[in-house]
C-alpha cells in the first residue's frame, strides 16, 4: 500500500491537480504549473505533440505511470526500476526545451537589457545544470557562459544552435529521442545526433571542396601559360 501510494505521488507532482481528468490534461495549456503543463506549452513550440494535442513526451511518461503500478501490484521490481529510470530521464525534456526555447528569444538582445526573458532563461538554465553538470561538464561551461547573467556579457553570444548542442551528451546518456525534443525556429538540440552519425560526410565535404579548390587553381595556372 504505501508503494502504491508514493507512486500516486509521483504522479501528482509531475501532473498537479489543475490539469482535470481529459486525457492529456487540460486543453487550456495556462492551467497547470508543474511539469506536465511546460512540456504541454513546449510540445506546440518544438512541434513535439501527438494527434491528440499534448506532448509526446507527457504520452510516453502516462504510459509508464501505469506501467509502474502494474508493476508496484506484481511486485515485477527490474521492470519498475527500468521504468523509473525512463520517468527520471523524460521529465528533463521540457526543461531542455525551455533552454532552448529562451536562448531563442535574447540571443539578440544586449547585456544591458532589461527583458524579463534573460531571467527565465538563466532560472531553466539553473533548474537543469547540476543534472547536464554531472554528466558533461563541457557542456555546462557551455550553458553557464551564455544563460547566467554576468555583468557586461552578451547573453546566448555563442548562439542559441551552440546552446542545444550543449545537450548533445547528457542526451546520449540519458538515452533521449530526437522526436521527444523537436526543434523550434530551426534550433534542436538533436543536430549534434546528425552530424555524429554521418562523420564520413562531413569530411568527405571538405575533401570535395578542397578538390575542387585544387582543380580550379590547376585550371587557371594552364590558362596562364596558354
Amino acid at each position: 500500500i504505501g508503494g502504491a501510494h508514493s507512486w500516486d505521488e509521483v504522479a501528482a507532482f509531475y501532473i498537479g491537480s489543475l490539469e482535470g481528468t481529459t486525457r492529456g490534461g487540460s486543453n487550456d495549456f495556462s492551467d497547470g504549473q508543474l511539469q506536465w503543463n511546460l512540456a504541454n506549452k513546449r510540445s506546440t513550440q518544438f512541434n513535439t505533440q501527438v494527434p491528440e494535442g499534448y506532448a509526446l513526451v507527457n504520452s510516453e511518461i502516462e504510459d509508464d505511470l501505469y506501467a509502474g503500478k502494474g508493476e508496484l501490484d506484481a511486485y515485477a521490481c527490474d521492470s519498475l526500476a527500468k521504468t523509473i529510470k525512463r520517468i527520471e530521464r523524460n521529465s528533463i525534456v521540457p526543461m531542455i526545451q525551455s533552454v532552448i526555447r529562451y536562448s531563442l528569444k535574447v540571443e539578440d538582445l544586449s547585456y544591458s537589457s532589461s527583458s524579463k526573458d534573460i531571467a527565465e532563461a538563466e532560472a531553466f538554465a539553473l533548474a537543469i545544470l547540476p543534472i547536464v553538470k554531472s554528466v558533461d561538464k563541457a557542456g555546462a561551461i557551455v550553458l553557464e557562459n551564455n544563460l547566467i547573467i554576468q555583468e557586461g556579457a552578451q547573453p546566448v553570444s555563442e548562439g542559441a544552435q551552440r546552446v542545444a548542442d550543449a545537450f548533445y551528451t547528457t542526451m546520449v546518456e540519458f538515452e533521449l529521442e530526437c522526436e521527444l525534443v523537436g526543434q523550434a525556429d530551426g534550433v534542436g538540440a538533436c543536430e549534434m545526433f546528425q552530424k555524429m552519425a554521418n562523420p564520413a560526410s562531413s569530411i568527405w565535404s571538405s575533401a570535395s571542396l578542397l578538390f575542387s579548390l585544387m582543380l580550379a587553381g590547376s585550371v587557371s595556372f594552364l590558362l596562364t601559360l596558354s
